[in-house]
């Protein structure tokens, strides 16, 4: 391969890793910043299950829960190594907490209901969890036609994959389950951009 299209490869994926809130269509309405996420510790609570009712509160964790399940031994699942059930879900809510505060992302979110963005928030958890090996079953439509009307840019793009990496860096994930989220997200690229 050629340091060309070695830099390009790269290029890409990095491009690739924040689109994952406007796929799903989030809200900063929804996902204000939270308890916790200044530092400070905050109480655990149960994990939500994949077909839980949307009003149903997310479990917190601090980025303990993804310093330790970086350390996991290696034949574990890239869900297990980012915390299960709760890891994915603070994982969710502070990704999709930064994406909607961007001023580029909010108007992708104008005119929807809190259900509306309730089922989002939960059709990226069930997204991540199916995608990282957890077992979930994502039940949201195909990413080509949810976007297709969006007219979404690489700019856009750009500006969520920003986002994944101030969360990725806050919850000191690891270069080895950093670099598999790279890879899934920028697989949902070609399917999103569509201007």
């Amino acid at each position: 391969m050629t340091p060309d299209a070695r830099w390009i490869r790269r290029a890409h994926a990095r491009a690739g890793t924040a689109v994952l809130p406007l796929i799903l269509a989030g809200c900063s309405f929804l996902f204000p910043p939270r308890p916790g996420m200044d530092g400070s510790p905050v109480p655990s609570a149960a994990p939500m299950a994949s077909g839980s009712a949307a009003g149903a509160a997310a479990p917190a964790a601090s980025a303990t829960v993804f310093a330790w399940a970086s350390s996991s031994r290696p034949e574990a699942s890239l869900y297990s190594r980012l915390g299960g059930s709760d890891g994915i879900t603070a994982f969710t809510d502070d990704f999709l907490g930064r994406a909607t505060n961007d001023p580029v992302i909010i108007p992708f979110f104008k005119g929807l209901s809190t259900a509306d963005l309730q089922r989002i928030r939960q059709h990226v958890i069930e997204l991540l969890c199916s995608a990282t090996g957890g077992g979930c079953t994502y039940s949201g439509k195909d990413m080509k036609s949810v976007h297709a009307r969006m007219e979404i840019t690489n700019a856009t793009w750009n500006a969520f994959t920003g986002h994944l990496n101030e969360t990725v860096t806050r919850f000191q994930i690891a270069d080895r389950e950093r670099n598999e989220l790279v890879v899934i997200i920028a697989s949902l690229k070609k399917d999103v951009v569509n201007r």
